[in-house]
Parts: C-alpha cells; sequence; structure tokens
C-alpha cells in the first residue's frame, strides 16, 4: 500500500495528521516515511492492548482472589471459544432488541419494522457482526 499527500500542501498534512488523526490517540508527531508503520503499530497497541488492560485491571480488583482461581483453572481454549461464540450475533438476538420505544406505532412505523425484521432474519453472522 503506497500512501501519496502529494495533493495536500504542507501545513494541511501537519493539520490532517496532528489535530484530528493522531491526537485522537494521543500522539502528537507527524509521520513520516520512515516512522509511518511504528507510529500504526504503536498506536494499534495503544488502542487494542493498553487502553483495555487498565480496565481488565480494574475488574479484577473487584472479583474475590478465590473466584479468580478457580475460573482461571477450568478456563480453556474451548471455554473461551465457546464464550465467543455465544456472544456472536445471531438474527434472532438482533430481532429480539431492536423493538420499538412506543406501543402505539402508526401503519408506516410497523411497516417499517416489519421490514427491518425481514432484512435482519435474512443476514448472515458476518453481516450481522
Amino acid at each position: 500500500m503506497h500512501l501519496s499527500f502529494k495533493c495536500f500542501m504542507c501545513g494541511m498534512k501537519d493539520s490532517l495528521w496532528s489535530k484530528t488523526l493522531l491526537s485522537t490517540f494521543g500522539m502528537h508527531a507527524v509521520p513520516r516515511k520512515a516512522n509511518i508503520r511504528q507510529l500504526l503499530i504503536r498506536t494499534a497497541r495503544h488502542r487494542l492492548l493498553d487502553q483495555p488492560a487498565r480496565f481488565v485491571e480494574q475488574m479484577k480488583l473487584s472479583i474475590p482472589q478465590a473466584f479468580c482461581d478457580t475460573f482461571l483453572s477450568i478456563l480453556t481454549l474451548s471455554a473461551v471459544d465457546f464464550l465467543f461464540t455465544q456472544q456472536l450475533p445471531i438474527a434472532e438476538k438482533v430481532q429480539g432488541v431492536t423493538q420499538a420505544e412506543q406501543e402505539d406505532l402508526t401503519q408506516e412505523q410497523l411497516n417499517c419494522m416489519y421490514y427491518l425484521n425481514r432484512f435482519v432474519a435474512h443476514q448472515d453472522q458476518d453481516e450481522l457482526g
């Protein structure tokens, strides 16, 4: 993949990177060809590992140690896979949460809900995710 910023003026590039994209991730360096890969890796690591790790540590503090030991001793790859599979969206689950907030719907709203539920029912798991 080749990134080209030739159509941007220098100030526009700096503004795009530093004020929008990178500042979102708490980064303030403007990427160059030599360091963009490292910046993207650092950003991904920050968003996918570092930020969730703090949340997981906070969760662990509220769980008694005896429960953690028991839970971790029976935790297997197949058990994790089962838990993950149970959380995947399926048409019935999605239809179950797509309910109208009000009870007295107009005919147009009822038609819309009907077609929405029909659409969801014909989606496969990849399309629902």
